[in-house]
């Protein structure tokens, strides 16, 4: 809320209250801010679900923020809880198709995690009578999972195959390319080192 406050400006918003949570729904308050949070704001669509809500379509992961909950972002107005929803801020901003990408990546690897893990890397939060037992998803675990994200290192035609990879689901391709990627990277450092 306070970097709204300091960002007023024109340009009008929705906001989710992430603070503001009753009979299932959040509150949505319109905000007025400047140029450059609009912006900000317009290229970070994602918000990452740190807990899972008990039916699978509600399950932990990155979603767009404008897709689920019909907003432009989310504001906390009151105390910061890692159980809200929280907008993630990318640096350096990424185009649209590579968000989805991100998206589609990080919910395919992170339901690969918990099937062969039975979700033990992540807390279980509370046992109910989904369909499943409820778990949170750290946000240390959320970022080293998004830093597996290699889109920036990424040739054209690499980028492409990922994509595919991803539509597939073959997670074993993708750790393929990770390795391969990491395997290149390693590579040009040590080339790099014996140049000096």
């Amino acid at each position: 809320l306070e970097e709204v406050e300091r960002h007023r400006g024109r340009n009008r918003v929705k906001l989710l209250d992430a603070n503001s949570f009753c009979n299932g729904f959040y509150k949505v308050k319109d905000y007025f801010i400047n140029d450059e949070l609009y912006q900000k704001l317009g290229a970070n669509p994602l918000f990452i679900r740190t807990l899972d809500t008990g039916g699978w379509e509600g399950r932990a992961g990155v979603y767009n923020v404008k897709e689920i909950f019909k907003v432009d972002g989310i504001v906390v107005t009151k105390a910061k809880y890692r159980t809200h929803p929280i907008q993630i801020f990318l640096t350096p901003t990424l185009p649209p198709q590579d968000l989805n990408l991100l998206v589609d990546y990080f919910n395919l690897l992170l339901e690969y995690l918990r099937d062969i893990t039975d979700s033990e890397f992540m807390t279980t939060f509370k046992y109910s009578n989904s369909d499943y037992v409820r778990k949170y998803l750290g946000l240390s675990q959320a970022k080293k999972l998004i830093e597996t994200f290699p889109i920036q290192t990424l040739s054209e035609k690499q980028k492409e195959y990922l994509r595919i990879l991803v539509a597939q689901k073959n997670v074993e391709g993708i750790k393929e390319l990770l390795i391969s990627l990491k395997n290149e990277a390693k590579n040009l450092s040590f080339y790099d080192l014996g140049d000096d």
